[in-house]
């Protein structure tokens, strides 16, 4: 009781969740630990091995009001995590005021790591307790709730402790700073949403990935037979080793790319192969399309079914906040960020993930943001009167370098302008536009040197970002989400190359993130004012995903348009496509 009266009297509070599982959805709970003075911690078990005495129903309720309390404020690392596990027991954390993961990953993303134990170690200066310690590794591993009471109290008093340590040297180091906005205004309200989407999932289908994966078998079966027949042998296709030998000692392709084990059979290579003028380039072909489709056959058509959440019959996919360097969010479990689209079968995918029934799906996609960013920042002229006057940019671009009226730009040069207008961003060499066109190096950097002749302010914002950064060491996005680049003093020429690339890069993809993290939090809030039952499932890069009541379309379509259009006051309208559909792939 004294405790329960004392933590009902605090302010602020250190939270972290012991439980069987790192799957927030899958765990249960073993127990939860607070800390509201540095250095003192304090253990409640709710899951114990028979002879240790555990708390019942009874104290989770009488601890649900102060979890529930938003007066008493909450802090802990990776919090999301915690308040989805709480999630699961029926108790909505309220009053989340920091998460020191994500502080750490806005201070020092060009860091790797910043799990409890790495900040712990780089900020305190405090080794923490190893897992391993309690758990052990490998095949003896056990589960949290049979480790010994003593131990695990330890353990788990440590981690609220060191939650709430990092919490004070934390708000210390970004007082009064761009950074504390960012973490304030949109990086903690954004864990919200991220919790709500990851708690809701996204249903799928599963019968149609299995009809899906006897064709893909069949595909296969029928490739793997061409192979062999060009082959003139059978040998096990997913062996560089095998591949080898059958390509460059058997068939006399030409060596591309020698590696330190042999000979290269990576996907440029097999490109380049099935590009020469070899009498058998038909099988490198082959090759890429077997492995096109092996991919995703393993990694999505077969994989996908058994992520399937057996409770709520739904996919419950991980998005990551300190998971990239510029701010963008990835996600895993499955990452669907990486689900191909430029073929046939990998769009197909798509048509998996469906809405429930009385439910749409809805996709609002914003259109060429970066690009948008890019002219904003920039403040070029021609690229600014492209997009006010909503003409398409690529061949906007493309009459201007060619200096022919848009009417007269064929698709081949509409695909240059394209290349260039995307690798402006990314800081392509003239080497890497001719190698994802099909222009000599020559006429790379002559199109280049035409493309900033004719945007001149795209070249001086280049140029300009770069020297500041040079001076300073870092870059920032529209929000001021700074990112340190050490590479820039680099002694060798080509890491100084790559680090300017990365710092243009990180400028627009940054603040492109900025931008529909900036949306995410405008709809969520929106939706929830408004008692809709539409919610956001997916975040892909620029692209949202929403089941909405099938009575509730129009007004989710029109406040899904009005946040995203309205997330920033750029130079240039934002503009969204949406589409609607049954499925992920109608909805496209």
């Amino acid at each position: 009781n004294s405790f329960f009266n004392e933590i009902s009297n605090q302010k602020l509070i250190g939270f972290d969740v012991e439980t069987t599982s790192i799957d927030s959805m899958q765990a249960s709970l073993v127990g939860m630990s607070f800390s509201w003075q540095e250095k003192t911690g304090y253990y409640l078990p709710f899951m114990c091995r028979d002879e240790d005495t555990c708390l019942s129903g009874h104290e989770l309720n009488t601890i649900k009001e102060i979890l529930e309390n938003p007066d008493i404020k909450k802090t802990g690392h990776n919090i999301k995590y915690d308040d989805l596990v709480m999630r699961n027991q029926g108790i909505h954390l309220q009053g989340i005021v920091f998460d020191s993961m994500l502080a750490s990953h806005l201070t020092a993303g060009h860091i790797r790591g910043h799990s409890l134990d790495a900040v712990a170690e780089r900020l305190l200066g405090h080794s923490n307790i190893h897992i391993e310690e309690l758990i052990g590794k490998g095949k003896k591993q056990i589960t949290m709730d049979a480790v010994p009471l003593d131990k695990i109290t330890a353990y788990a008093a440590e981690d609220a402790d060191i939650a709430l340590r990092l919490r004070n040297v934390l708000c210390d180091t970004i007082k009064d700073s761009a950074t504390e906005k960012l973490l304030n205004e949109l990086e903690i309200p954004l864990s919200l949403v991220l919790t709500d989407m990851q708690f809701d999932g996204i249903k799928l289908a599963s019968k149609l990935l299995e009809a899906m994966s006897i064709d893909m078998n069949k595909q296969l079966d029928r490739i793997t037979e061409e192979i062999y027949f060009l082959a003139e042998c059978e040998f096990n296709i997913a062996s560089p080793k095998q591949l080898s030998e059958v390509l460059f000692n058997k068939l006399d392709f030409p060596v591309v790319k020698k590696t330190k084990t042999g000979f290269s059979t990576d996907e440029k290579v097999l490109t380049e192969l099935a590009n020469s003028s070899h009498p058998k380039s038909e099988l490198p072909k082959l090759l890429l399309a077997y492995r096109t489709y092996s991919k995703l056959k393993n990694t999505y058509i077969d994989a996908l079914p058994t992520m399937v959440n057996l409770k709520t019959g739904r996919i419950h996919a991980s998005f990551n906040q300190a998971g990239t360097a510029t701010g963008r969010l990835s996600s895993s479990n499955p990452n669907l960020q990486n689900i191909p689209i430029r073929t046939k079968e990998g769009r197909g995918i798509r048509a998996a993930f469906v809405a429930q029934k009385g439910y749409k799906l809805i996709a609002a996609d914003y259109s060429q943001i970066e690009l948008r960013i890019l002219a904003h920042l920039s403040q070029d002229e021609n690229l600014l009167t492209a997009f006010k006057d909503g003409k398409d940019i690529h061949r906007s671009v493309a009459s201007q370098i060619f200096d022919i009226p848009e009417s007269e730009v064929t698709s081949e040069q509409r695909q240059s302008a394209k290349a260039v207008n995307f690798g402006v961003i990314y800081g392509q060499s003239a080497f890497g536009l001719s190698e994802s066109t099909n222009m000599s190096r020559p006429e790379a950097k002559a199109f280049i040197t035409r493309y900033f002749e004719n945007f001149p302010g795209v070249d001086r914002f280049l140029k300009e970002k770069i020297n500041e950064a040079k001076k300073t060491g870092e870059v920032t996005t529209i929000l001021g989400r700074c990112r340190k680049i050490p590479d820039l003093f680099s002694s060798n020429k080509m890491t100084v190359n790559h680090a300017e690339r990365m710092a243009i890069n990180t400028i627009i993809q940054g603040s492109a993130a900025d931008l529909i993290k900036t949306a995410m939090v405008k709809i969520s809030e929106h939706l929830k004012a408004t008692d809709s039952h539409a919610k956001i499932l997916l975040q892909i890069h620029d692209e949202l995903v929403v089941e909405t009541p099938e009575a509730e379309e129009e007004n989710t379509l029109n406040t899904l348009k009005a946040c995203m259009e309205n997330a920033f006051s750029l130079s240039i309208p934002l503009t969204v496509d949406t589409a609607i559909g049954n499925n992920w792939l109608e909805a496209k």
